[in-house]
């Protein structure tokens, strides 16, 4: 279950270019959330550029009492770390960045969906995470095929 913390609204979102405005809630998630990759490529995959592809799925536990419940998704991702913005996958609500580094990448997701209330308005919801690997001679110098990207923050406005 994502048990959450609030928090006034963070920056970090503005920093991947999809940054909610003033009075939305963000939500620090304490769980261990994550979305497995696979399937990840990420050729001439180094400090200085790529063109990464990879997989990235979720399924939502049956028993997750969350308010904000994220909807299933499986889809495949492209781009390239030298365009600066997150770039939509096939599923348009999954867009992801990859950032580099001195020695090193960062792999960044958003999630956005939207979400009837009990109201009756219509929020707005986004889960991001971000995965790091370290460039090294012991990994050849390539990022790893396989890995989970742990779901940092949530926000929602409505």
């Amino acid at each position: 279950m994502k048990s959450a913390i609030l928090l006034g609204l963070a920056s970090f979102l503005s920093t991947i270019h999809s940054a909610p405005t003033p009075g939305s809630m963000n939500v620090l998630l304490t769980d261990d959330g994550s979305w497995p990759v696979t399937n990840f490529v990420c050729p001439g995959g180094s400090p200085a550029g790529c063109v990464y592809s990879f997989n990235i799925s979720f399924t939502p536990d049956p028993n997750d009492t969350s308010f904000f419940q994220e909807p299933a998704f499986n889809t495949w991702c492209n781009g390239t770390n030298i365009q600066g913005e997150l770039q939509p996958c096939l599923d348009g609500s999954i867009k992801t960045e990859v950032v580099n580094g001195a020695q090193n990448s960062t792999l960044i997701v958003q999630h956005k969906w939207y979400q009837e209330l009990n109201d009756g308005y219509i929020a707005t919801v986004w889960i991001v995470g971000n995965y790091t690997w370290t460039y090294s001679e012991e990994n050849h110098y390539t990022p790893p095929t396989t890995f989970n990207v742990p779901q940092l923050e949530q926000y929602a406005i409505a």
